[in-house]
């Protein structure tokens, strides 16, 4: 890849991370420019002024010196007070940009659809998003890099006039070597030469450390994924410390936290020597640079070519310029490396859902007549060669209770993602009422569920909140719903009721049991008043004592409503008035209870396999 493409590339990624910057903050990247204006003018101003005022004082022109001594500080005062109300603004507005930040990749994992974050790859980018967002200051410091670029691209073009204007100057004398250093064709070219040395050096060691950069910032990657694995999943997580204490792992979490450590201490120790040679190099060029300027900004002085005055003009000039073109050069490096390493956030970021999506409402019936039917229906999850459900026909009839059963791995909980479409077939369709189910609106599909999973998850709410999952809920309904779930009593003994907290951290907040925080997810199954109730293992966390009271209030709890049980447990289909059995992906029988034993396949296996436990 040739350097402009390579320039062209960069930029490109960091216009798409400035992208970002601007829709959580729409004025930080302004303020950011007007900065870099305010900034670069700044010592242009007190060089010209002062050049000014040198000379009325060598002709004793005081009243003129004082004028233009006035304006200068006065106009230094303006660009100086505007500059700290924008870098004070600049600043708290960078301070809430990384939290922000975190917040939006959140809301963004809270956007995609199941599908796209449930896979490996999914995961990773979203891992990886994380760890930009974090990396070397994040997007606060690539905006800061990007404002420092334009400040010195504008300092360079502005020394560059004052260069051009003091290498036309003439001197008074054409005789002599000060007069032919002198000349504007002998100086402009002895400065060029000399700048495209500095330049070239600049270059040749910004790509040196850029390679070190690259190699550093590529192992930091994985060393913190796994520094921010062992602490931040293993260490802080409650469930887990049950596991390392019982079994005694303390020892193999030290040693991984030990390798992981001793693999960072020489990554920061590289970037501390990286950045010693910036500087030590950066010295260097600014030190040659200077000698060659000087020597011929005093040689135009002696020859009269410009004022005492204009020395410190153009001397300064000088300096600025060669100072803005050096940082140049490690600005863009830095932006390179920079947008190298947050690119994986953009990316994240930029993901969007692939889910077709139809506009048809669903109709609100009261009678809750819907039917769902699966049509040859063929599932094989993202990433892998092979089929979890093989030439699925099914129908859901209306109010009927079905269990679906099967061994481990069968494809049942699958057959639910498809049903509650978390999932879209990969051959085959679903219907609603005949109507392929793509066709409706997403959001009013899913409103036909009520669904409790194995794995449930409560949020750090109150125990209202997780039910109702909304700010505003009905206490009454909360309240039926707990009782009917059997978790009403439990809840009744708190000191806050309905109000308590789960989880958060906080004194008032509570800790559940597994058996408690199923029976509340229940619940909110239970609140949401769907048509339809899936029940995904719902007893799998409780007692048989608490087993047996759900399955007797089953009936109503489903009340007039088509219900889908899916258990490990075959005691739960004497409850279902259909069974579905899975086998290898595909539907092997289906029937009643009493028919399916009779047939003496599957599902005899299966209920003779659990019934001599409970005999």
């Amino acid at each position: 890849m040739n350097r402009w493409q390579s320039f062209k590339n960069t930029h490109k990624a960091g216009f798409r991370l400035l992208k970002v910057v601007k829709q959580i903050d729409r004025d930080l990247i302004p303020l950011n420019l007007i900065d870099a204006v305010l900034t670069t003018a700044l010592p242009y101003v007190a060089l010209v002024f002062t050049a000014q005022v040198i000379d009325r004082l060598l002709t004793t022109d005081y009243n003129r010196a004082g004028y233009y001594a006035g304006i200068m500080i006065a106009t230094l005062l303006i660009i100086g007070g505007l500059d700290a109300i924008i870098l004070y603004k600049t600043k708290q507005s960078q301070r809430g940009l990384q939290n922000n930040l975190e917040i939006l990749i959140r809301k963004k994992g809270m956007e995609l659809e199941y599908d796209v974050i449930s896979d490996s790859e999914a995961l990773k980018a979203l891992r990886n998003a994380e760890e930009a967002a974090k990396f070397n200051g994040g997007l606060g410091h690539l905006v800061t890099t990007y404002k420092d670029l334009l400040k010195y691209l504008l300092s360079a073009v502005t020394a560059v006039v004052f260069s051009v204007i003091f290498c036309l100057s003439v001197p008074n004398t054409s005789t002599g070597i000060l007069a032919i250093m002198a000349n504007p064709i002998v100086t402009g070219i002895t400065l060029i030469t000399a700048w495209l040395l500095g330049l070239q050096m600049s270059k040749h060691q910004s790509i040196k450390i850029k390679a070190i950069d690259d190699a550093i910032a590529e192992k930091h990657y994985i060393v913190e994924n796994q520094i921010g694995y062992w602490i931040g999943e293993v260490l802080y997580d409650t469930e887990s410390g049950k596991t390392i204490r019982v079994n005694g792992m303390q020892e193999l979490i030290d040693k991984n936290m030990d390798k992981f450590i001793k693999e960072a201490m020489p990554l920061y120790e590289s970037m501390g020597i990286s950045s010693g040679k910036r500087i030590l190099s950066e010295g260097l060029e600014s030190g040659l640079f200077s000698i060659v300027t000087y020597l011929f900004v005093l040689v135009k002085v002696v020859t009269g070519a410009i004022s005492i005055g204009a020395l410190t003009q153009y001397a300064g000039a000088f300096l600025q310029f060669h100072q803005a073109s050096s940082k140049l050069v490690w600005s863009e490096s830095e932006v390179n490396r920079l947008t190298k390493n947050l690119l994986p956030l953009a990316d994240y970021l930029e993901r969007v859902n692939k889910r077709y999506t139809g506009t048809l409402p669903i109709e609100k019936r009261t009678d809750n007549i819907y039917e769902i039917e699966f049509h040859d229906v063929s599932f094989r999850y993202p990433g892998s060669d092979k089929d979890t459900l093989h030439h699925v026909n099914a129908k859901i009839t209306l109010k009927n209770k079905l269990a679906v059963v099967g061994r481990n791995g069968a494809g049942k909980t699958t057959f639910i993602k498809l049903l509650v479409r978390l999932y879209d077939p990969t051959e085959g369709y679903i219907t609603l009422n005949g109507i392929d189910i793509r066709k409706y609106n997403y959001e009013e599909y899913l409103s036909l569920f009520g669904v409790v999973f194995q794995d449930f998850y409560l949020f750090s709410a109150s125990i209202a909140e997780n039910i109702a999952v909304r700010k505003d809920y009905d206490a009454e309904k909360v309240t039926a719903c707990l009782e009917k779930a059997g978790v009403l009593s439990f809840v009744s003994t708190l000191d806050k009721g309905i109000e308590t907290v789960i989880e958060n951290g906080t004194e008032d907040a509570i800790d559940l049991s597994g058996g408690q925080g199923q029976k509340i997810s229940i619940a909110r199954a239970l609140y949401k008043d769907a048509p339809f109730v899936i029940l995904d293992e719902p007893t799998a966390a409780l007692d048989p004592l608490s087993e047996a009271e759900i399955y007797e209030r089953f009936d109503e709890m489903v009340a007039d409503k088509t219900s889908v049980y899916i258990s490990h447990r075959m005691s739960s289909c004497r409850f279902c008035q259909d069974i579905l059995v899975f086998e290898n992906g595909t539907i092997k029988e289906r029937g009643a209870h009493e028919l399916l034993l009779k047939n003496e396949s599957v599902y005899a296996a299966l209920w003779n396999a659990q019934a001599q436990y409970y005999a």
